[in-house]
């Protein structure tokens, strides 16, 4: 997890539009009660993210916690998680902007004040949280 505009390739540090990010994880479920969280951490530009876990869909997240109910499709051994992030264009707009022409990949009238990127992608830390019931 590293942040988009800290990258070397233009193509990344000036991106917009959803990424998607995959890993496995095991869990080994305790004697704890209650429902299992996924919490992804920052989630940066517009802060929208859409969480898979399993191949089961736990719907969207758009403000801090950024938290989802991970309990009906957690399962004891190995996970498959699945984290699509969207950002907004501001970054590709500025890129454009600090481009020459014949490599710009977006056509507007809006100009964007400044040289600062926003900051973009999913920035974690991404943890399962125990929540009591």
């Amino acid at each position: 997890l590293r942040e988009w505009t800290s990258e070397t390739d233009l193509r990344i540090r000036h991106y917009a539009g959803a990424a998607t990010y995959r890993t496995s994880f095991a869990y080994s479920p305790k004697a704890t009660t209650g429902r299992r969280e996924l919490e992804l951490g920052d989630v940066k530009d517009v802060g929208i993210a859409r969480v898979t876990l399993n191949g089961v869909d736990l719907g969207c997240v758009w403000t801090k916690p950024f938290r989802v109910d991970a309990t009906r499709a957690l399962k004891p051994g190995q996970n498959e998680l699945v984290v699509t992030v969207i950002n907004s264009w501001y970054n590709r707009v500025l890129g454009d902007q600090l481009e020459k022409a014949p490599t710009r990949q977006s056509q507007t009238n809006i100009r964007i004040k400044g040289d600062s990127l926003s900051p973009s992608g999913l920035l974690g830390p991404v943890r399962l949280v125990n929540v009591a019931w």
